[in-house]
């Protein structure tokens, strides 16, 4: 979910370090806040700071009504005054029977203290905003020291937080946003570790199959392995460490990253020290079992069997895609797993919000590239135009691995696809006027290197599991058929994960084996699961726009193919890549990627 700062303001700064990675703060524009009539951003934001008038007053008033959280700052409150509607410039919202009446004044704030929590707190106070709507009415977060007027409002439905300071200490937006009901980790920085500190990770092998990890290290140092293994690359620089070496801290801006490289396979023991958040012998059990249902690989090398482990990374995908050299020194497969990210990636320029219980995983792969009209290719190998499957294939994989934990479907049936890399949810709707609503529960990113005529893949995937609200999951699916808050233990994260390695390795050898098939032996099983069968949607790409409906994916190049609804002869098809282009449901648009 997202907090949105309007306008512009370094707040979204403070924000960030104390939601995140809960929440993900942004600033909204102009024209994406005055987007009538449906006004898109109300579905995913769950806080609208305003630090000045806002752009248009009814979008904010029909977000209120919907049950929205407001927080007004450098802002004037009172109760109404005067004829409803006369003065256009002041915000009217809902509070409880009554309603409250917001408005910005313009004026130079000047140092005062207030009292809070037993304490006196600095802020800048701006005499021209007054709050006025009497304690029977409003609860009070905060007196200036002065003069024991209130400097912070909460209004009687706890939804409107209202500040006559422009800027709040981090003491006091903390306390604010838990009084608005806001949840998230409401200890302070100094209380636990820093946020910014990156932990060590394990390489670490299947109990069955440990000399993958030997063969792992062999490649990266060609069997030269002395007491200091390291490995430099353009984004980062990996230090191999064994058991008993000491280890330096680590923080986000450094480059250098440790890599402890255990004898053998770690004791329960170990587990409940290092790697409390993701149990590497519970995962390698479910690989064997969800293995033994499919039997679909006699292969020595299994996805799975290599795993990286960090409790707390930067991003499993940078890592391994932005060190190129890296990347093409390990062998494949090798999954990258992480319990936490502070720079996590989506699509573009998008980020990946990954608060504690999801899945933050990044799979290599790498296959020989098909030579254009040779007939000697090596076995196996693909075409570059049938890279672009591999986002769709690893969807499949998601979708079908939560039937295979769920084989009544009672709750794997509302897992749903959004073209081209979404994970999406279908939850009940708490609109009166719509039965339900898709929310994101994951996503995937696939980035590619070429040379020495292979392709380097690294695909990316996080997905939500155990996640409380406000974040969308897959144990709140299960919890709407089983009527319990308690997740199962098919839904424990490492059961998800090997359960989608175990489908996607098997839709992968498949591919590969029918590559000159392309998407066709799929398609099925995607459009099956994607929520776009027919949808009438309107193209931003096109001028005009243009109404068309959504078909299906081609199978040659895996673009999204609709119909125009009304348009000149010979125009039967409109196909969009993935690539450049955004399908925005709750607008109804599919529009160039980032506007």
């Amino acid at each position: 979910m997202d907090i949105l700062v309007h306008p512009g303001s370094p707040l979204v700064e403070s924000l960030t370090s104390i939601v995140s990675p809960h929440y993900l703060p942004q600033i909204i524009s102009t024209s994406a806040f005055t987007a009538p009539p449906d006004y898109p951003w109300h579905s995913t934001c769950a806080l609208l700071v305003l630090v000045g008038p806002p752009p248009d007053l009814t979008a904010v008033q029909k977000y209120v009504e919907l049950g929205g959280r407001i927080l007004a700052l450098g802002a004037s409150v009172r109760r109404p005054q005067g004829v409803f509607g006369m003065d256009q410039s002041i915000l009217r919202v809902p509070n409880g029977q009554t309603s409250l009446e917001i408005e910005f004044p313009a004026s130079t704030p000047s140092e005062e203290n207030v009292h809070f929590d037993g304490t006196q707190i600095p802020v800048p106070r701006m005499h021209s905003a007054t709050l006025d709507v009497g304690k029977d009415r409003a609860k009070v977060l905060a007196s200036f020291t002065s003069d024991d007027s209130p400097a912070g409002l909460l209004s009687q439905n706890g939804r409107i937080a209202v500040w006559s300071c422009p800027l709040l200490p981090e003491t006091l937006l903390r306390a604010t946003l838990v009084a608005l009901g806001l949840r998230f980790d409401i200890c302070s920085p100094t209380e636990g570790q820093p946020s910014s500190r990156i932990l060590p990770q394990f390489l670490v092998a299947h109990p069955r199959n440990w000399t993958v990890q030997e063969r792992v290290l062999q490649s990266l140092f060609r069997g030269d392995e002395s007491s200091q293994m390291v490995f430099a690359d353009e984004a980062n620089t990996f230090h191999f460490h064994f058991p008993g070496e000491s280890l330096p801290e680590r923080n986000c801006k450094e480059k250098d990253r440790d890599i402890l490289v255990p004898k053998k396979p770690l004791t329960s023991e170990q587990e409940e020290r290092d790697t409390s958040l993701f149990f590497p012998s519970v995962f390698f059990s479910a690989l064997d079992e969800l293995r033994d249902k499919e039997n679909s690989s006699s292969s020595p090398w299994r996805m799975g069997d290599a795993l990286l482990y960090g409790e707390v990374v930067t991003s499993t995908q940078s890592m391994l895609d932005k060190n190129p050299k890296f990347l093409r020194a390990l062998p494949a497969p090798i999954v990258s797993f992480a319990s936490k990210q502070i720079a996590g990636r989506g699509r573009g320029a998008n980020s990946w919000v990954s608060p504690h219980g999801g899945m933050l995983v990044s799979l290599t792969l790498r296959v020989p590239i098909k030579t254009t009209g040779s007939d000697t290719s090596p076995e196996h190998s693909i075409r570059t135009s049938n890279l672009v499957f591999i986002q769709y294939l690893f969807a499949i994989a998601v979708a079908e691995a939560c039937r295979d934990l769920d084989p009544s479907r009672r709750w794997a049936d509302r897992v749903k696809l959004k073209w081209p890399n979404d994970i999406y949810g279908e939850f009940p709707s708490q609109d009166s006027w719509k039965k339900s609503e898709l929310k994101k529960i994951g996503g995937i990113l696939v980035n590619l290197n070429f040379g020495r005529g292979m392709a380097d893949i690294v695909v990316g995937c996080g997905l939500n599991i155990l996640n409380e609200p406000p974040v969308a999951s897959l144990s709140q699916l299960e919890a709407l058929v089983n009527h319990t808050s308690q997740a199962s233990s098919c839904l424990r994260i490492e059961r998800v994960t090997a359960a989608i390695l175990v489908a996607f390795e098997h839709i992968w050898s498949s591919f590969l084996e029918n590559e000159e098939w392309g998407f066709e032996p799929f398609l099925d099983r995607y459009t099956s699961n994607w929520v776009h069968s027919n949808q009438i949607v309107t193209l931003t790409t096109t001028t005009p726009h243009t109404t068309v409906r959504v078909e299906s994916i081609t199978t040659d190049h895996g673009l999204l193919r609709t119909v125009p609804l009304s348009g000149p002869q010979g125009s039967r098809y409109i196909d969009l890549q993935p690539d450049g282009n955004s399908f925005d449901m709750m607008k109804g648009l599919i529009k160039v990627k980032g506007k």
